[in-house]
């Protein structure tokens, strides 16, 4: 009886560990995106409406991996800046 418990937990343990993956990976890609947007409209002298900041964050937030997060930050940073060189400068912050 002891043995069947023991390989019961022990058969969701895989199951857990994606789990907490999965978690982890959501709270990161959140820290990221709240990172590049602090970064954005933390710049100067960009003047940013209340209409183009919402749309920022809407843009950030319908992004889904990391990868698709630091495109779209690069995408606004040569946007407002026109410096295609600024990807390199930035990431180093």
């Amino acid at each position: 009886m002891r043995r069947v418990l023991l390989l019961e937990k022990v058969l969701k343990v895989p199951s857990f560990i994606e789990d907490i993956h999965s978690d982890i990976y959501e709270v990161k890609l959140f820290n990221l995106k709240l990172n590049y947007l602090n970064r954005i409209f933390s710049l100067e002298p960009l003047d940013y409406s209340q209409e183009r900041r919402r749309e920022i964050i809407n843009q950030f937030d319908l992004t889904q991996g990391i990868e698709e997060v630091k495109l779209l930050y690069y995408t606004y940073m040569v946007e407002f800046y026109g410096n295609i060189n600024i990807r390199t400068n930035l990431l180093d912050r």
